[in-house]
């Protein structure tokens, strides 16, 4: 009836302001960037290196691998710590609706 409609109404705006929210999919165009960058280096320190002595090289894998295991880390931190943040406040919101405490009030007698 009328809370079923409610709750539905309710529900639908939260989707709504989740699927259409950057924060929920983790904006993915830093995510993006951020991998982006580390494949880059990974390729292009090493290479780098190359022309110049085998030691330089090494250093170059190194400072490429090193470029691509923190770029993927942030990129990947950052969009799940994002993706958790939107959950979270929609939890919140859904939580302290007044409608849905004295709800779950009347379900608890």
């Amino acid at each position: 009836g009328v809370l079923q409609a409610h709750y539905l109404n309710s529900f639908l705006r939260q989707i709504y302001n989740i699927v259409f929210s950057f924060d929920f999919m983790g904006n993915p165009i830093s995510l993006v960037g951020s991998l982006g960058t580390g494949v880059k280096d990974f390729f292009l320190q090493p290479a780098k290196g190359l022309v110049e002595s085998p030691s330089a090289f090494v250093h170059g894998a190194v400072r490429g691998t090193l470029s691509l295991v923190g770029n993927t880390t942030s990129g990947l931190f950052g969009t799940v710590s994002k993706i958790t943040t939107t959950v979270g406040r929609g939890l919140a919101t859904y939580a302290t609706d007044e409608t849905t405490r004295k709800w779950r009030g009347q379900k608890m007698r």
